[in-house]
């Protein structure tokens, strides 16, 4: 049956081309309509509980993300840059998706009145001495609501925090906002003034410009690269375009599905095109080296395309199959942009195989013949000899091979139990990144630019008992004695400056005692904007905020279980209830699924991979000693990752899964012509032999190719990209060697009833 479908498709060849032509431009239109979104929630499906509470406390209190404009100077209450910092706030008012922004000159202080309380501005005018510098100075320093959080203690970083706009929590309105902040933070820095931007929706514009970067950076050497080495083996134009020409065409066709699906691009997303072009490229290679070798062996142009399609049609459907499986078992993750992935990602691999028989048998027949002397050199060339002597190791030497083999894979499963599972978004920058030095110096000076939130319900106008408040401050003060916490507020902590102000002189209690007071207290500021952002629903709903460093998420997730435990222990009436919520906790949420993700995928995919590695070699026995040269790379593709101190996190949660089915394929390729060799009657050391030469040509190719293909990855500046080249390339390698130098020893040694 393959051999009739491939000499229709022979013969047809011009009208496949323009059908695949013609549905190619289709599909690029809608490729324009995918856009990127890098915004934490869409890491999670609509109905995970997580998401669930998240979203009602955004609908109460708006987005829980801001920006913040670090402004440093040796005194920022200098009546220059005091000046600054009122043009960027005022600037700032007016940036697309700006809700309210709170700095120096914004905001109000509690001050005594003859009535009472006043809340004036903190600054009624700027500065024009040093006198009114000092004055504004004590104030501000004096208010735990601004010192540490709008200025350092030493006075030398202030803060300028601009919080988004519930219309803006969308990762166009973020872009839009960053940019303009970045631009008026450019505007004010001077000698004497340096401006710095932090805060997650800063975190997500920005991976949106290295992750976009990084692909017009890599993109042009990979193209080149897939170029290259098909021109060193084939020496023949056509033979080196066309798998370029298969991969584009794939890719076409996927991120137009994505476009017709309205999914998005995310951080995930940029390891698409690697993927489809492993799979697109080494369908490509086996089919045109099994072309060549037959036109080598004197079969005539017609005839060798017919066989070429029908030897390669099984081997490549598998290896492009078993990649797909790897890729479908993370369909059971928690995570949507991981499933989302997975099935894009599937899709784009099996097309890959698709175009791979459609257009390279098509456009190969079309084009000039290979010159006799290239195919010479292709079947008795020094390459060829080398893996004559790879494929006829010794009986001794093999099972040395197989040895070493044994303690490497040990010594790599035991590392990868070690895998260190954290979600750090700083960590996903270098070192020296401006982005990340930023981030960095904000945390340190102004206490973080994320937030750990918590819901608070206290029915019938609960936040106006003494009780109720009184147990939100002894928790926040628990709570800021975790290391990664800097500073939590809530209306407990107005009620404690305004109390402070209106309590005689010899009362020492730090929050009124009785329900009067607190009214009474509250009653002065609840005109306020400040307290309309905590307070909601007639003293009903209530907003508690836990400022971290954005530099030490990491912290703060692995210390959410324990403030879970203390929130079960300490709010357990219907009087008070606390929900954790908030960009960190969703943060340590995905952290779980990660863990998750990577165990139950990998278990899922080694099991799918297995059963039709077993299907395609028609023996149980060798379909499992077949896996034996695919998880041992995978192995220490995660081995390695423990000691370069590489974690599971998005970007390299994935590399178990997809390096499992990308590994298949030269074991595939290598086994199935183990079998020609065995049915035509030669016996298991002369059949080794003849598979290695049969095969080798393209493995060694594709697997070259490919691992350069994702090394190049390694030029990004975006650490989860770098990680999931670095390590793919690493496992692809180690899989070559595997296939070329483990597996005829491991078949020498073990001999498998095949």
């Amino acid at each position: 049956m393959l051999d009739t479908v491939a000499r229709k498709l022979v013969a047809h060849r011009k009208l496949v081309l323009g059908l695949v032509i013609a549905l190619t431009v289709l599909m690029a239109g809608f490729t324009v309509t995918v856009r990127f979104d890098s915004s934490i929630e869409i890491w999670f499906l609509a109905s995970d509980e997580e998401l669930v509470r998240y979203n009602a406390f955004i609908d109460r209190f708006g987005a829980d993300e801001i920006a913040v404009i670090g402004v440093f100077a040796d005194d920022v209450f200098a009546p220059p840059v005091m000046a600054a910092i009122d043009r960027i706030s005022q600037a700032a008012k007016d940036a697309p998706h700006a809700h309210r922004v709170r700095s120096l000159t914004t905001t109000r202080d509690f001050v005594e009145s003859p009535d009472g309380i006043d809340v004036p501005a903190l600054v009624p005018q700027l500065p024009t001495s040093a006198a009114q510098s000092a004055a504004i100075r004590a104030r501000a320093m004096d208010s735990k609501l601004i010192e540490g959080l709008l200025v350092s203690g030493d006075g030398r970083a202030a803060a300028v925090v601009v919080e988004l706009a519930h219309d803006g929590n969308t990762f166009e309105g973020k872009t839009a906002l960053v940019r303009r902040l970045r631009e008026i933070a450019e505007a004010e820095a001077t000698d004497g003034i340096e401006t710095r931007l932090s805060g997650t929706p800063v975190f997500d514009e920005t991976l949106f410009r290295y992750n976009e970067r990084d692909i017009n950076l890599t993109s042009p050497g990979l193209i080149l690269l897939v170029i290259l080495g098909c021109w060193l083996i084939f020496r023949q134009v056509a033979a080196a375009l066309l798998p370029l020409g298969v991969v584009i065409v794939s890719v076409v066709w996927t991120f137009g599905l994505m476009g017709l699906c309205q999914a998005d691009l995310t951080i995930l997303s940029s390891a698409l095109i690697s993927l489809i072009m492993a799979v697109g490229v080494a369908d490509s290679i086996h089919i045109l080296s099994a072309f060549q070798k037959l036109r080598a062996d004197g079969v005539d142009r017609e005839e060798a395309l017919v066989q070429s399609i029908s030897k390669m049609a099984v081997p490549c459907f598998f290896t492009s199959a078993t990649t797909a499986a790897g890729l479908l078992s993370l369909l059971i993750s928690q995570l949507a942009p991981v499933r989302e992935f997975g099935v894009f990602a599937a899709f784009g691999v099996m097309m890959a195989f698709v175009f791979s028989m459609l257009l390279v048998p098509t456009v190969v027949g079309l084009v000039r013949p290979v010159a006799p002397a290239v195919l010479e050199r292709r079947r008795t060339g020094r390459f060829s000899r080398l893996l004559a002597r790879l494929g006829s190791v010794s009986p001794g030497a093999s099972r040395v091979i197989v040895v070493a083999s044994l303690c490497v894979v040990g010594l790599s499963v035991w590392s990868a139990t070690q895998l260190k599972v954290g979600v750090n978004p700083i960590e996903w920058f270098r070192v020296d990144d401006p982005a990340r030095v930023d981030i960095e110096a904000i945390d340190q000076a102004l206490g973080g630019s994320t937030s750990l939130e918590f819901l608070v319900r206290a029915p019938n106008q609960g936040l106006q008992t003494p009780e109720n408040q009184q147990r939100l401050y002894d928790f926040e003060r628990w709570l800021e004695s975790r290391a990664a916490v800097t500073r939590a507020l809530s209306s407990a902590d107005v009620l404690e400056r305004v109390h402070a102000l209106l309590k005689p002189p010899d009362d020492t209690s730090t929050l009124p005692d009785a329900a009067d007071k607190v009214a009474t207290s509250f009653l002065f500021v609840e005109d306020t904007e400040d307290f309309h952002a905590i307070v909601k629903e007639d003293y009903s709903v209530g907003r508690m905020t836990a400022r971290i460093r954005l530099s030490e998420a990491s912290e703060i997730v692995d210390d959410l279980p324990a403030i879970e435990a203390r929130l079960a222990e300490v709010f357990t009436d219907d009087a008070l209830s606390v929900e954790m919520t908030g960009y960190a906790k969703l943060m340590g949420k995905m952290q779980q699924y990660l863990l998750d993700s990577q165990i139950r995928s990998l278990l899922i995919a080694f099991a799918v991979i297995t059963l039709l590695m077993i299907a395609l070699l028609g023996s149980w026995r060798l379909g499992l000693f077949a896996m034996i040269p695919n998880l041992a790379p995978v192995a220490v593709g995660l081995g390695v990752m423990h000691w370069l101190g590489i974690g599971l996190d998005p970007g390299s949660v994935m590399i178990g899964c997809i390096a499992l089915g990308l590994v298949v394929d030269d074991t595939v390729h290598t086994l199935i012509a183990l079998r020609r060799g065995l049915a035509a009657g030669l016996d298991l050391d002369a059949a080794v032999s003849a598979a290695i030469a049969d095969a080798g040509h393209a493995v060694v190719l594709t697997s070259a190719i490919l691992a350069g293909g994702f090394a190049f990855m390694l030029m990004g500046s975006f650490t989860p990209n770098m990680n999931f080249g670095g390590v793919s390339a690493l496992i692809i390698v180690t899989a070559l060697l595997a296939d070329l130098v483990l597996l005829p020893a491991a078949l020498r040694v073990l001999k498998p009833a095949v």
